[in-house]
């Protein structure tokens, strides 16, 4: 139940999408949900077309096909579904538990992928004070002894002065 909650939050936010998925087998056959999923979990990316634009190319197999493809070049998330899982004859209604599994691989990749730009930004921004102290030290009468400390995910500049003529 967390997972498919976590799924329609995420989905919730396209406004193409009327329905949200309410199972985690027959809701997600068309592709259109994964789409969603997608796309809105990570909408700063241009990985995918909006949801709407599938929708009116109105071809479940090739929608799975570039979803999977993309989760799988951008994510590294493996094909553990093929489209004849969900959008099958023979399977009126695709396998749960694959469907889950799928689901929750991607949802990791995502949190994965997230967390990984955060960590660029604090980087960056980690760089910035840097050069920031760094742009402020002007005098020649000291040395400026500059320290990134990083505690628990939080980062400070420390700048130690020392006069040139302490003994």
């Amino acid at each position: 139940k967390k997972l498919l909650k976590w799924c329609q939050s995420i989905i919730g936010k396209d406004k193409c999408v009327t329905v949200l998925p309410h199972n985690l087998n027959a809701d997600w056959k068309n592709g259109l949900a994964l789409v969603a999923l997608l796309h809105n979990s990570l909408p700063e990316e241009d990985w995918l077309d909006s949801t709407q634009d599938f929708m009116e190319l109105n071809d479940p197999p090739h929608t799975l096909n570039v979803v999977f493809d993309c989760a799988e070049h951008h994510l590294g998330v493996p094909r553990l579904l093929d489209v004849k899982d969900l959008w099958g004859t023979l399977i009126p209604v695709p396998d749960t538990r694959s469907v889950a599994a799928y689901i929750n691989v991607l949802r990791l990749a995502i949190l994965g992928y997230r967390s990984k730009q955060q960590n660029q930004q604090q980087k960056h921004q980690q760089q910035h004070q840097i050069e920031a102290v760094v742009d402020e030290v002007h005098t020649v009468d000291s040395i400026h002894e500059i320290t990134l400390v990083v505690e628990d995910d939080r980062s400070t500049v420390q700048e130690h002065k020392t006069p040139l003529n302490a003994s």
